[in-house]
């Protein structure tokens, strides 16, 4: 069984070299290759209006200069993987529908990647799908909604695809329920043109109650997030003990080949987050190639889930690893009971490097997934719903203290004034604020 066009994969946006992507995955096999859906990536538009310097288009702060864009487009051209350019901005910029002048700016600028053969774009705002010009224009376009819509019912994928969409980015939630899953299913019958597609990777709470205002700052020019507000959200939770259960994130847990598949039949692909990622020049200095590994570290469950030059991974004894060509190499390959979440798509290693599975079974075993305990947590995720609170059975499976909410981790006000660069300052004038009391 071959799994083809089934992963969306983000262009690395902050590789310092712009030719390391497309040279690699040029390298790497054709069936790796042919499991790719599309790349995504995106160049904003900007525009001026009523004297004002505006951009529609990312939301993420991951715009690409033209040399980026030269490669991704040799990767449609000469690697036949077909490319998406993305515009999924938060706040619905009025003028895009309301001013000739911006519209047809806007126009011009897709036009531009169309005349190029882009055949793929993702538009979050509604209104201006609606109003029909974008179907008009480009009429070989697919499009796809932003899977900042929050779509998780069947009513919700209907009215948006009947506006206009090919492409519906069902909301995160859904990697937790399973059975609204398998309600969508009589829509792929009814509307055959309809494409569903699943994101099984961000390191997000769960329905994030600061995930929109993220969104919307991001908005700042030269501001980065993570620096300043990041200080008091997620970077609050993500770097602690317990960082590895599942309910820490939206990220999709496949733990075993039968649960993947289970998945796999209810959407036609997977997409992986990646925009924000940087792909490391290779310090063989040797040609690379692009590979679906699984690496841990022997005292067990903390596996690498970053880029990785994995060259380096196999010249050191600490680390045990497995690697193959493709995902179908791999999924023909190993047991029914191999956990699939431990391998990454976006891996890379010296070309002439040999794939080998060894220790694939060593490595399984050393994750709570193929325990009884992480067994059953496997069958839970499947339709949990992310309602944590009364629940706890991450918390059960990986030995971690019962929490209600991911906001109570490490939330000290005491802690948390002053503690980034941007609110410095405040803990002072609060403590003068406390002794004038």
């Amino acid at each position: 069984m071959k799994y083809n066009k089934k992963f969306s994969i983000g262009y690395p946006s902050f590789s310092k070299d712009p030719s390391i992507f497309y040279e690699t995955l040029k390298n790497s096999s054709q069936q790796y290759r042919d499991e790719i859906f599309d790349v995504y990536f995106s160049d904003p538009y900007k525009y001026t209006f009523q004297g004002r310097e505006y951009a529609y288009g990312d939301v993420m702060g991951a715009g690409l200069n033209q040399e980026n864009i030269d490669y991704l487009i040799k990767i449609q051209n000469e690697l036949n993987i077909p490319i998406s350019i993305t515009f999924n901005e938060t706040y619905p910029n009025r003028e895009l529908t309301d001013d000739p002048e911006v519209l047809h700016g806007f126009i011009k600028h897709l036009q531009k990647y169309y005349d190029l053969g882009v055949r793929s774009c993702t538009i979050s705002h509604v209104h201006l799908m609606a109003l029909g010009i974008l179907q008009h224009k480009f009429p070989e376009m697919l499009w796809k909604n932003t899977v900042n819509h929050i779509i998780t019912k069947p009513q919700q994928v209907v009215d948006y695809h009947l506006m206009g969409y090919d492409v519906i980015n069902l909301d995160r939630s859904l990697n937790r329920d399973m059975d609204m899953l398998r309600a969508m299913q009589p829509l792929r019958k009814k509307y055959p043109k309809l494409i569903l597609s699943l994101l099984v990777s961000e390191s997000c709470m769960p329905d994030c109650p600061f995930k929109v205002e993220h969104d919307t700052m991001n908005k700042n020019v030269g501001w980065n997030y993570w620096d300043h507000h990041g200080n008091v959200s997620c970077k609050v939770w993500r770097h602690q003990e317990f960082n590895d259960l599942p309910r820490v994130g939206t990220e999709m847990v496949w733990g075993d080949k039968k649960t993947f598949d289970e998945y796999s039949d209810l959407v036609d692909y997977f997409k992986f987050s990646g925009r924000m990622q940087s792909l490391p020049n290779a310090s063989s200095g040797k040609p690379q190639k692009f590979i679906w590994s699984n690496i841990a570290h022997i005292k067990g469950q903390n596996f690498l889930a970053t880029y990785h030059d994995f060259d380096n991974v196999i010249k050191d004894e600490v680390n045990k690893w497995a690697f193959f060509d493709s995902f179908t190499d791999m999924m023909n390959t190993v047991g029914d009971t191999t956990v699939i979440s431990n391998w990454r798509h976006i891996r890379y290693c010296d070309v002439n490097t040999k794939p080998d599975w060894k220790h694939v079974e060593w490595i399984d075993q050393q994750t709570v997934w193929r325990q009884k305990k992480g067994k059953a947590l496997n069958i839970v995720l499947k339709t949990c719903k992310n309602e944590c609170w009364d629940c706890h059975a991450c918390e059960v499976a990986f030995g971690a203290p019962k929490i209600d909410s991911l906001i109570e981790i490490n939330r000290d006000v005491r802690l948390l004034r002053g503690h980034s660069d941007h609110f410095n300052g405040l803990s002072d004038h609060l403590k003068g604020s406390e002794s004038q009391g």
